[in-house]
């Protein structure tokens, strides 16, 4: 296991998988603008309307309720990356970010006049609930506009994306934040006969165009042709890749001889981009990062090497597990925080430390949103407290009175767990 971590942690160190994807055309040009003009921008900017429809905080696991079915699983993973790929917001200010990771591109500028839809696309590689903490749920405001770091705070990539989805309902899929990390000892189990080494952890050593042509084209497409929603395709060579999420049955068309019609056959898919597509809707225009509803012909996916992969959940080869959270040590003083490890059997989105005075007041002290190197170190499953903060000695905290330190987590499923310590100094 320490093998594969430091193997995740290389590969993310080494190379950033970008989605391989042209950029559209836009009414904005994508060029940078200074500081100083940003600023200018922001004052002259009237107040603005909250966009059309804001997201209400979601809450998987009370979706999955008691129906832990395949199908609902199924269900329900879809829906949380289309909430990823559909949430209308606009940010506070207009600024201008680095796109980190993709293709084209590398500047990109926000404007706090138009409406965006869908999480940024940013190597941060986070959820939804990460994204959320910045989000005003009347309005749509999203807060936060670091440009400087804007690109390691929020939003997700195309693998980030299912990934987190799949977080809601599975807790046997674990490193794939990166599409060349979508396999098998990360918990993505191929489809059909398609085989290849199960001790490879990192497509960058045995690429996804390797394993089409080992395995060959009937093995493939006869893999696409068991899609069911929630299950990925992936390709991952020559430096580059890309992971969607299959939204619908696979649609199957098949030659008089009885061999697959691979031009007329397809998958249905969701999937988060480098590049940003303006959408008109009536007189409305929103920028999408992703697209919500795209067929992809077997033809298409075999060209540029896709294969189809699963988790156990979907197999019937692990049962659905409800959300469980777990402290090391009952905490009964900050030195207890200070030395405790939070583990969770899914994923954990985010964890906040907040302070709650004599007045009844709460104030966050303290807030970590987990990205992609969370999910590839392991530390979504396992938080160290005090890689967050010193509860010892933190000068944030007050060095006399009465208080209450509270840690909060949530889960990928919007499960929240909290320890809270009283404290009398």
């Amino acid at each position: 296991m320490k093998k594969l971590l430091s193997l995740l942690l290389a590969a993310i160190l080494f190379s950033l998988a970008a989605c391989t994807a042209a950029p559209a055309a836009t009414t904005e040009p994508p060029a940078a603008e200074t500081a100083g003009t940003a600023a200018a921008t922001a004052e002259e900017e009237p107040p603005r309307k909250p966009v059309p429809s804001p997201i209400e905080f979601p809450d998987y696991a009370a979706m999955v309720g008691e129906d832990t079915s395949v199908a609902h699983l199924r269900e329900v993973a879809v829906k949380a990356m289309r909430d990823e790929l559909t949430v209308q917001w606009y940010p506070e200010k207009s600024f201008t970010y680095n796109k980190t990771g993709a293709v084209s591109w590398k500047n990109f500028r926000l404007y706090r006049n138009r409406t965006y839809q869908g999480l940024p696309y940013t190597s941060a590689g986070m959820g939804i609930y990460q994204f959320l903490e910045y989000y005003d749920f009347e309005t749509g405001c999203m807060s936060y506009t670091d440009a400087s770091n804007f690109s390691l705070a929020v939003g997700n990539s195309c693998t980030s994306a299912p990934a987190w989805a799949l977080f809601t309902v599975s807790t046997s899929a674990g490193g794939g934040c990166i599409s060349n990390f979508v396999t098998i000892p990360n918990g993505f189990i191929p489809l059909g006969e398609v085989t290849y080494p199960e001790d490879v952890a990192d497509f960058t050593f045995y690429p996804t165009d390797r394993i089409v042509n080992e395995n060959g084209e009937e093995k493939i497409l006869g893999a696409y042709a068991l899609a069911q929603p929630a299950d990925l395709v992936v390709c991952d060579y020559s430096g580059s890749g890309h992971t969607m999420m299959v939204i619908e049955p696979a649609h199957v068309e098949y030659k008089p001889d009885g061999w697959i019609d691979a031009a007329k056959s397809y998958l249905v898919i969701q999937d988060q981009r480098a590049d940003d597509l303006i959408v008109s809707e009536g007189k409305r225009q929103m920028m999408r990062s992703g697209r919500v509803e795209y067929k992809a012909t077997f033809a298409e996916l075999l060209a540029s090497r896709y294969i189809a992969v699963t988790v156990a959940e979907f197999l019937g080869k692990k049962p659905y597990e409800a959300t469980a959270f777990r402290l090391s040590s009952e905490p009964e003083t900050p030195e207890d925080l200070n030395d405790a490890t939070l583990s969770c059997n899914r994923a954990i989105a985010l964890v906040r430390v907040t302070l709650t005075g004599e007045d009844g007041a709460e104030k966050l002290i303290a807030r970590h949103l987990s990205t992609r190197s969370d999910i590839a170190s392991g530390a979504v499953f396992d938080f160290k407290l005090n890689t967050l903060i010193n509860f010892k000695n933190d000068r944030r905290l007050p060095k006399s009175g009465s208080f209450t330190l509270t840690v909060t987590a949530v889960a990928a499923d919007g499960v929240t767990a909290a320890y809270s310590v009283a404290v009398t100094r």
